[in-house]
């Protein structure tokens, strides 16, 4: 099997990735498969629970693969520096002038970003450290 390479594009792809699959589960904009699965009428419940199921698997399976490399203390304490993170860049659109300060849509958005650049962070780690020093991750079956 060949080892694998760690490139700038395949970083871009894995994040593009990730920020389409957060942003398509949730966004502060509307259209997101959270408002299009708790929409009121019954229509097309089959297709909304299959692509419920669709996404609760790939988060499920990227959860396994991030658990594996992070320890769960420290999983949290990641998802902690993406908040304050997102809150730092809130402050700086405020003082910028680029983002109302009250709207808390400008806050879900910028967690949302910094929570898929820390998983596209995650899935690059192991590409990251083969690359410097060697190490092959690997699951133990």
């Amino acid at each position: 099997m060949a080892a694998p390479h760690f490139t700038i594009g395949g970083f871009v792809a894995r994040w593009i990735g990730a920020l389409f699959l957060v942003f398509a589960t949730y966004n502060p904009s509307g259209r997101s498969y959270w408002h299009w699965a708790f929409q009121l009428n019954a229509d097309n419940l089959a297709i909304k629970i299959i692509a419920g199921l669709v996404l609760a698997m790939i988060y499920l399976v990227l959860y396994r693969y991030i658990s594996d490399l992070v320890s769960g203390l420290m999983l949290l304490i990641l998802v902690a520096l993406s908040l304050m993170v997102a809150g730092f860049l809130g402050w700086v659109l405020v003082v910028v002038g680029l983002a109302d300060g009250w709207a808390v849509s400008t806050y879900a958005a910028l967690f949302l970003f910094s929570l898929a650049t820390y998983i596209s962070l995650a899935i690059t780690y192991p590409h990251v450290s083969h690359r410097l020093i060697g190490v092959t991750h690997v699951k133990a079956l």
